[in-house]
């Protein structure tokens, strides 16, 4: 089991959104993705939702969001 991390903050769209798809190959049945955005990622749920991948977000404080990617089983 592997944890991949990545901070996006700083990143201007679509650089986040292009990193983690780019990711996402990488990710075994029991790796995870944890990414840490200043906003919430809303156009990226989607393509999470199509390629097989469920997500987590939360919200730890304004402009700063913890978003937790693994492979649907």
């Amino acid at each position: 089991m592997s944890v991949f991390r990545l901070d996006m903050r700083g990143l201007e769209p679509p650089q986040p959104m292009v990193l983690i798809l780019s990711k996402l190959p990488e990710l075994g049945p029991d790796d995870s993705l944890e990414a840490i955005f200043p906003r919430e990622p809303l156009p990226l749920y989607p393509h999470l939702d199509g390629a097989g991948f469920s997500h987590a977000i939360v919200k730890e404080a304004e402009g700063l969001y913890h978003l937790t990617i693994r492979r649907r089983p």
